[in-house]
């Protein structure tokens, strides 16, 4: 089992704004993360690609919308870095 870091105040912020259909699944979706951040059976968990997202993962919320985060192997620890909507500049 691994474990989510407290959120920054600017993740906070971006959780805010999300669509409150999409706040729900929040909680189902940082369970599936802390169970296994790299592996999802629906297949909602991938690893960004492209030097700028090294060591970036993400996980589809939902359609266009997504939780980015990094995974520290030696503490166990899951540090979410964006939520919200599919960025333009992948």
């Amino acid at each position: 089992m691994y474990r989510i870091l407290p959120i920054k105040s600017a993740v906070k912020r971006q959780i805010e704004k999300l669509p409150s259909a999409h706040k729900e699944r929040l909680a189902g979706a940082f369970e599936d993360i802390e169970r296994n951040p790299r592996h999802h059976q629906s297949g909602w968990i991938g690893k960004l690609k492209g030097r700028k997202w090294r060591g970036t993962w993400h996980y589809e919320l939902a359609y266009h919308y997504r939780i980015h985060y990094k995974i520290d192997e030696t503490d166990k620890t899951v540090k979410i870095t964006y939520v919200g909507p599919h960025p333009t500049s992948y």
